[in-house]
């Protein structure tokens, strides 16, 4: 019997080589997304840090310039703050848009998958039949020949 050969192999591939780039555009995002949330719980306790200075500061005589600088860094951080924050944002609605699309791919893949593994059933089928075929043609032959011979 002829070799097992799926005509859909080369968009199986296609499809297979699509969600790996879809699972590395998702773990690119996820990274993102994880160093963004560790820059912006960074800035966070340099905030509070930040709080805890100025209240030390204020219940010490200090210069006004000394205090505006420190008003100055306080917001500073919060503009950071909020900057880190929009960009994790986007980075999670970013997380989100690629995980669908992995998913979809995967969807895509798999159907395809599914048709060749249907088709390989029923050529492994085929293929069985023939192999039981020529058992039964074998065994007839060997039947007769036997039945043929004298004694």
């Amino acid at each position: 019997m002829r070799r097992f050969q799926f005509p859909l192999e080369r968009l199986l591939w296609h499809r297979q080589t699509l969600e790996e780039r879809a699972e590395q555009a998702l773990a690119e995002a996820l990274r993102r997304e994880q160093g963004l949330a560790e820059e912006l719980s960074r800035v966070r306790g340099r905030q509070e840090a930040e709080a805890a200075d100025v209240r030390r500061a204020l219940a010490t005589p200090m210069p006004g310039r000394d205090m505006h600088l420190h008003l100055q860094f306080a917001g500073a951080l919060a503009a950071r703050w909020r900057l880190l924050a929009a960009h994790l944002q986007t980075a999670q609605a970013l997380s989100a848009e690629r995980r669908a699309a992995l998913l979809d791919r995967r969807r895509n893949r798999e159907v395809v998958a599914q048709l060749r593994t249907r088709a390989l059933r029923r050529y492994r089928q085929a293929a069985e039949r023939e192999a039981q075929k020529t058992l039964d043609e074998i065994a007839g032959i060997r039947y007769v020949h036997q039945a043929s011979q004298p004694g």
